[in-house]
């Protein structure tokens, strides 16, 4: 059987960031505040799927966080944006269940974190960025509200 290859965006995913007061403002003027403070989005019910998986599939699942970092930011900007997410994620007990996590620049294809022997699915708030995922591919892409009836569908593969 292929292994099956789960990449999770965070902002507007797994994380609430434009839930945030000023998360505009604050990534404009180069403050990870609303990084760092974003309400996670049903990570509960996520993890516990994810766990269930873990124990069904073994080694056959692969669990990455593929996040794009600041629009228009810079390279300092990035390196704090991505220490942010790190530390969100581990505050949040989304770290121990991650084999990868790749904070990409702003706008990189998602595509590039997949791997043609898996099944690659992302989850992600982007209705362009699903679209350019599994253009040309064999990728598959949900929505954020998609997730749980998905990590579910899987799990009786």
């Amino acid at each position: 059987m292929k292994k099956i290859k789960l990449l999770f965006d965070m902002d507007g995913t797994i994380a609430d960031l434009y839930g945030e007061k000023n998360w505009l403002n604050d990534i404009q003027n180069e403050r990870v505040t609303p990084y760092k403070n974003a309400k996670p989005m049903g990570l509960d019910k996520i993890k516990n799927e994810i766990i269930k998986l873990k124990e069904k599939m073994g080694e056959r699942l692969e669990i990455v966080i593929c996040t794009w970092l600041a629009k228009g930011s810079t390279p300092e900007y990035d390196k704090a944006v991505a220490d942010a997410k790190y530390e969100w994620l581990e505050e949040n007990g989304f770290w121990e269940l991650l084999d990868n996590y790749i904070p990409y620049r702003y706008g990189t294809d998602k595509a590039k974190a997949t791997d043609e022997k898996c099944i690659n699915i992302l989850f992600d708030d982007n209705n362009e960025v699903r679209k350019e995922f599994v253009e040309n591919r064999n990728n598959i892409a949900f929505k954020e509200t998609e997730i749980l009836q998905a990590l579910k569908l899987i799990g009786n593969m």
